[in-house]
């Protein structure tokens, strides 16, 4: 899938146009991008103070160390985008956009219950974002987050109900005649 597909643009629509363009950048270069979103800290928590991970301003650009927890697929992402402090105010967010293979930066995948759910962490190790790899104005990220999170899950209770209509499906033809 392609970064604004992965992203899924229409629930950052102030977004958009930063994250067809950073698209079209990486696209030149790589061809199909898969990308993915690494929000959740050591908290795992979906509120704005839950974000830990802080950005050291860096000339013009920003500098993360930490961990990136429950990160969807992550070894075969080829962009991030990142979430991560500005500031001390709770709402004080960005996302950056991250390669693969950026200095300092790890992916490790770990096993988990459905094999269809990829999961892994990323390692942070002074890894530098340009402000031209910021998504929107940095400090001003969580409506965007919070938009984004909002579509993750409707899609997931869209997909849980899909599977329980399978249960269901599956369930009715041998209760029939168990009367």
């Amino acid at each position: 899938s392609r970064i604004a597909e992965s992203v899924d643009i229409t629930a950052v629509p102030d977004l958009r146009e930063e994250i067809l363009l950073t698209q079209a950048v990486f696209a030149e270069s790589a061809g199909d991008i898969d990308g993915t979103v690494a929000l959740l800290d050591e908290r795992e928590a979906f509120w704005p103070d839950a974000i830990r991970l802080r950005g050291q301003r860096d000339g013009a650009g920003w500098r993360l160390s930490g961990e990136k927890r429950f990160v969807a697929d992550p070894t075969a992402a080829v962009l991030f985008v990142v979430a991560f402090r500005t500031g001390d105010a709770a709402e004080a967010l960005a996302l950056g956009v991250i390669e693969e293979g950026a200095p300092g930066l790890s992916a490790q995948s770990f096993p988990t219950l459905d094999a269809t759910r990829r999961l892994g962490n990323l390692e942070l190790s002074d890894v530098r974002i340009a402000d031209d790899a910021v998504l929107g104005a940095p400090g001003e990220a969580w409506p965007a987050i919070e938009r984004l999170l909002d579509r993750g899950a409707t899609a997931i209770a869209a997909e849980m109900l899909g599977a329980a209509q399978a249960a269901l499906a599956l369930a009715s033809p041998s209760s029939r005649g168990c009367s």
